[in-house]
């Protein structure tokens, strides 16, 4: 697995035991193998400014499971940028946003602009720096109405509602490849997804194009969305067309290996 790709599982996978964690659908047990995943000597700030420790973070965890049985947590906008790599270790720092529903110590709906340094070493990934700020208040409103379709159409979605999935996510690269920013990258990542989910071969180029709207939308939409029916199939279904938007596909495909592997459950766990 590429690195990027194990940073993301591991920032989303996290996140989500955060979520089963303040819900108590987490096992206490769990709490040891989660406070593995973090340096002795990490630290973090929360976005009120204060600093805290791993001994804080475990203080936390003892007394929060089950505290909150509403609470939701969505990541999204994840950037990576390798600090440093050596043959025995990498460290890389890591930038996301997370949204947060139904939270009790703060604000009901919130979202934090999240920097973090990440370890590397032997195939697993150790936190060892954290450091969040307040989102304002106008963008965590309007990415709660991004995620209408989630709403609408769950994940994965019924095969009954695939076409209406497909005319909303033609409706948004109408509106993003006529002028970058009208149409919302965020809501046709989340249609991409749900036609993932689906795993019809045929919906790679239209996921594709979505991909292809704006230079927001190319940095918003993974390739590994087009490959819902397995990368084989897709290259295969895309050798099938005879036109210049699938011979660009697949150029891209082939250019950037994408990693299926493990890629539906992280999914599925960024938008649970």
């Amino acid at each position: 697995m590429r690195q990027e790709a194990l940073l993301r599982e591991e920032i989303v996978s996290l996140h989500q035991f955060f979520v089963r964690w303040y819900r108590g659908e987490a096992l206490r047990a769990e709490h040891e193998a989660v406070l593995a995943r973090f340096r002795s000597d990490f630290s973090y700030v929360v976005p009120g400014g204060r600093r805290s420790d791993r001994s804080d973070l475990a203080a936390m965890l003892t007394s929060s499971h089950g505290a909150n049985p509403d609470f939701r947590i969505q990541v999204t906008a994840l950037s990576f940028q390798p600090l440093l790599s050596t043959d025995a270790v990498a460290l890389w720092g890591v930038t996301y946003e997370e949204y947060q529903s139904g939270a009790r110590s703060s604000a009901a709906d919130n979202g934090r602009l999240s920097s973090a340094v990440l370890e590397i070493q032997d195939g697993s990934v150790r936190w060892v720096r954290l450091h969040e700020c307040w989102l304002p208040d106008e963008q965590v409103s309007e990415h709660h109405h991004d995620f209408g379709p989630l709403v609408q159409f769950g994940l994965p979605a019924e095969p009954e509602d695939l076409p209406l999935i497909r005319s909303a996510l033609e409706a948004q690269i109408r509106l993003e490849s006529a002028s970058q920013g009208r149409g919302n990258t965020i809501r046709m990542r989340l249609l991409c997804a749900q036609l993932f989910c689906a795993g019809q071969p045929e919906d790679a180029l239209l996921i594709w194009r979505a991909k292809r709207a704006s230079f927001d939308a190319t940095c918003s939409i993974d390739i590994e969305l087009m490959c819902g029916a397995g990368l084989d199939e897709t290259v295969a279904h895309l050798q099938r067309q005879q036109d210049s938007a699938a011979a660009a596909a697949l150029s891209y495909l082939h250019q950037a290996a994408p990693e299926t592997d493990g890629y539906l459950a992280s999914l599925l766990a960024y938008y649970q």
